[in-house]
């Protein structure tokens, strides 16, 4: 992340797929920090099962004053008095963060996650829920190898394990791009869109295989 300025930083929302409140939506958890990816690997402790996945961030000018009218406006959604969780539905984040000024990292740094691999479901009462981003950081490395499924003899290399890119064909790029290359579609023109991790192989096993058995059915909690 770019160098912070004053009390510059960043405000985040984010989810554990392990994690979900009493509606049965994944409870999120709002914060500030200076560098996104290193709060993300902060929160992965023991525990916690999987990682926290950022489904809002935008960087500010005063993320301290952000922080608190975020809190202000979600306090009748606070899980816990004491904890910074709260449960809502999804679409109450997006709205609130809509209203902030600031560079949206979701549309930046996150893009790729956000195109490629976020579901939706609807509860009884139609509140919007996510499925987390599956993370090549929970199983392999960067440097590992995926093989394409329709032809193993074509490969790409994983290039930043977190951000969930890959090399292929001498570009820096994610998996749902290396899919539309290959089977020569523009899903901006043709309206076709591909899942990387249908198409694509880790160890003889597809990547969306991998991804259900990472990401487990979100657990009801009474207390965080």
């Amino acid at each position: 992340m770019k160098k912070t300025v004053g009390n510059e930083g960043t405000v985040y929302a984010m989810v554990n797929p392990c994690i979900s409140g009493k509606s049965g939506n994944l409870l999120i958890k709002i914060g500030k920090t200076t560098d996104l990816e290193r709060r993300r690997r902060e929160l992965y402790n023991t525990s916690v099962p999987m990682q926290f996945e950022p489904i809002q961030a935008k960087v500010v000018s005063d993320m301290d004053q952000t922080e608190r009218y975020i809190h202000a406006a979600l306090n009748p959604h606070r899980f816990n008095p004491n904890r910074e969780y709260f449960d809502c539905p999804h679409s109450v984040i997006d709205g609130i963060f809509g209203l902030i000024a600031g560079e949206d990292l979701m549309k930046t740094i996150y893009k790729d996650n956000i195109q490629d691999d976020i579901e939706y479901t609807c509860d009884d009462n139609d509140a919007r829920r996510r499925r987390p981003t599956i993370k090549f950081s929970d199983f392999c490395e960067n440097g590992s190898i995926f093989t394409y499924r329709d032809d193993p003899l074509i490969t790409c290399k994983v290039s930043d394990a977190f951000k969930n890119r890959v090399m292929y064909d001498g570009e820096e790029t994610s998996l749902s791009a290396t899919v539309h290359k290959l089977k020569g579609v523009d899903p901006s023109k043709s309206g076709t869109r591909y899942r990387g991790t249908e198409f694509w192989c880790y160890n003889d096993k597809r990547l969306d295989e991998i991804y259900e058995e990472l990401y487990p059915k979100p657990i009801e909690v009474t207390d965080f």
